[in-house]
């Protein structure tokens, strides 16, 4: 199959051959429109020397030098950017796709093009980013690379690399060809395979890939500080004081507390001992670590004593149907007195208020306890407190 010809220049003196797949195509350019608009590609064509050793080829009576690029490049790619670089402007699309800005980019960043291609890829960007499109695509931190002046291309980059520093994993070493990215989902404490990616490191500027690996880095060993002190002070209590200070003053509270806390650790797949081991959480992402940190809880007792008549305590007191409240009712020998010893909260981070429905002219009357004052109740408080802040 004979090869694509393209006329970029009137007068051209050079054959530039590429291959795309089964397609070979070859342009009729000016090596003095390439050499103007690159400095490896002056060197290349320089007359004294690198052009003479280039092969040559006789079309319609006329000698051509031939010039062939490697497969690597995208075909449409270079046939806009020839079309750019000869000044036929009316051949050059107004609006490509983000593939193709991802292809010419690699193009101009290998033979540094980007003041030649200006104010092209201006207009580019800005459609891309109106239509927000590949919105989130780690890609637009190498197009933001190659363009740094292009104010659309910062902006995506500034944002993407945030979020790489939440979904990115699997990654060892900062010298790494890629790594793997999970696309974060609020609340989800289990990964989808379908959220799944791989990344390229080589198209990643590399400022940019250190400090994103320093932030994830620094990120998770302040999540991993924070659960170790976390976990040390709940299984110290569990047998006894710290720092002579009681965490609460139920023993039962603290046993209850302590057992319901290691089945949330094992049903959230976390370590249940401490200090863990040094790549514990290398294959998760740091948004993931931080939803199961955010979902580990325990179970503790709100003290709550009462004897009255039969009957009148569940007249004066309507306990919430939440799942997130249980209570226990226990009949002296008597029957006519009732006592309510106990609260059990399974997440004492948050509110307890209790309704009145005989209240007259308010049934809705709400009681409220507020937060639980216990050690247990504040020490988990504060331990999602500091975790939410960490990224």
């Amino acid at each position: 199959m004979a090869p694509e010809t393209v006329e970029f220049s009137n007068a051209a003196d050079l054959i530039l051959e590429f291959t795309q797949g089964a397609t070979k195509r070859r342009g009729f350019v000016s090596s003095a429109s390439l050499a103007n608009a690159s400095e490896i590609w002056r060197q290349t064509l320089d007359r004294d020397t690198a052009l003479r050793n280039l092969p040559t080829e006789l079309v319609d009576g006329k000698i051509f030098r031939v010039l062939s690029l490697p497969s690597n490049y995208d075909a449409n790619a270079l046939v806009t950017i020839m079309h750019i670089l000869h000044h036929k402007a009316r051949k050059v699309p107004r609006s490509i796709s983000f593939e193709d800005l991802v292809n010419i980019s690699f193009i101009c960043d290998k033979f540094s093009l980007t003041e030649s291609l200006l104010p092209w890829p201006e207009f580019w960007i800005e459609d891309l980013v109106d239509e927000n499109s590949n919105q989130g695509d780690e890609r637009w931190l190498f197009i933001s690379y190659v363009f740094p002046e292009i104010e659309g291309a910062q902006a995506q980059a500034a944002g993407i690399s945030a979020r790489l520093v939440r979904e990115c994993c699997g990654w060892t070493s900062k010298d790494s060809t890629h790594f793997v990215r999970y696309v974060e989902r609020s609340d989800q404490i289990i990964l989808d395979p379908k959220d799944r990616s791989v990344v390229r490191a080589d198209l990643m500027p590399a400022s940019l890939l250190e400090e994103i690996w320093n932030k994830r880095k620094e990120s998770l060993a302040k999540m991993v500080s924070i659960t170790e002190d976390f976990y040390g002070t709940m299984m110290f209590h569990s047998h006894g004081l710290r720092n002579n200070i009681p965490l609460c003053s139920n023993q039962s509270c603290i046993d209850v507390a302590t057992g319901s806390l290691i089945r949330s650790m094992r049903e959230l797949n976390l370590p249940i001992y401490a200090p863990f081991p040094a790549n514990v959480f290398t294959d998760l992402p740091l948004w993931l670590i931080q939803s199961r940190l955010m979902a580990l809880k325990c179970t503790t007792i709100l003290p709550w004593s009462r004897i009255d008549t039969t009957g009148l305590f569940k007249h004066l007191f309507k306990l919430p149907t939440d799942d997130a409240y249980y209570h226990y009712q226990f009949h002296s020998k008597s029957n006519n007195t009732t006592e309510f010893s106990a609260i059990f909260l399974s997440d004492p981070s948050e509110d307890l208020s209790i309704t009145d429905p005989e209240r007259e002219g308010d049934a809705e009357q709400i009681y409220d306890i507020g937060k639980s004052d216990c050690g247990v109740a504040v020490k988990i408080r504060q331990f999602h407190e500091k975790i939410s802040t960490v990224i």
